[in-house]
């Protein structure tokens, strides 16, 4: 969706929740919601954008002038995500974010604050860059091309920056499809967002430690998910990725991470080793 100032709300965004076009007063309620949350001080026209919205949220808000969070986070540094439901599980993961382990990352999407009134909402720190969803379009379209040293670059702080701190703490999540990762091209620099998907994982690591029957079905979408995702970035063969992790073992390194010995099934290896031999695996099957 292109990008649109808050007071040219886009009808779109009430779409994905089945209902009709909002209602000038639904919109007036979202931005007041938004300019409250925010603390913005008589804001003009174009205060802010709408960025994004989703299943859950719906409106993804960066403003364009100065907010309550910004001797923390800088001018602009913010953004807030709007709700269509209450929750108070989801306020509670956001508000303990940064206390749970592993998910203090400069890969990572950190939230700042969250709350139920005036609307159920999460203020989170913003990610300059551009979506990987976007450069696959952008490359398929043929506006630019994707160099096979990109996505190798992309991947590799997937893996190495992300998952393997992330699931070594104990956590387990799935969804890093392309729309969840910001590449910042100037920086060279990957980050997660959307990061509601980590939850189940917390919660159950945090409640209770021993049980993995959340995190082991997360791994499972998350491994089969793999080998598209290496596809995709690298512009290989599905088939070749697959002889490349069977090869390298990859797939029980990952499974290891943040495992104790009760909780393994099968072998697990050092990561490092592993993604070194997968590496020269496609390298060698894919000629590249």
């Amino acid at each position: 969706m292109g990008r649109r100032l808050v007071s040219r709300y886009d009808t779109r965004l009430a779409a994905t929740s089945h209902r009709t076009s909002p209602t000038k007063a639904e919109k007036e309620s979202l931005e007041d919601a938004a300019v409250s949350i925010l603390g913005v001080k008589k804001p003009r026209s174009d205060w802010g954008e709408v960025i994004g919205f989703g299943v859950h949220a719906v409106a993804v808000i960066r403003p364009r002038v100065p907010t309550r969070f910004d001797t923390d986070w800088g001018h602009g540094g913010v953004v807030v995500k709007l709700m269509r439901r209450k929750s108070q599980r989801f306020v509670n993961f956001h508000r303990a974010f940064t206390t749970i382990p592993g998910l203090a990352s400069p890969h990572i999407q950190q939230s700042v604050a969250a709350g139920l009134s005036p609307r159920c909402h999460v203020v989170l720190e913003f990610r300059q860059g551009i979506s990987v969803e976007e450069l696959l379009d952008d490359a398929r379209s043929g506006a630019h091309s994707l160099s096979r040293a990109i996505g190798r670059t992309i991947l590799t702080q997937l893996l190495t920056e992300i998952i393997a701190p992330t699931w070594g703490a104990g956590h387990r999540f799935w969804d890093f499809r392309a729309a969840n990762l910001v590449w910042d091209a100037e920086r060279r620099h990957l980050a997660l967002v959307d990061t509601d998907f980590f939850r189940p994982s917390a919660e159950e690591l945090m409640g209770t430690p021993g049980c993995w029957t959340q995190r082991d079905r997360m791994e499972g979408v998350a491994l089969r998910r793999l080998p598209g995702v290496v596809e995709v970035l690298l512009g290989v063969k599905r088939s070749d990725v697959r002889t490349a992790l069977e090869e390298s073992g990859l797939r029980g390194c990952l499974h290891g991470l943040g495992r104790s010995e009760r909780h393994l099934r099968g072998r697990s290896g050092s990561l490092s080793k592993g993604l070194k031999i997968f590496w020269a695996s496609l390298a060698q099957s894919s000629g590249g």
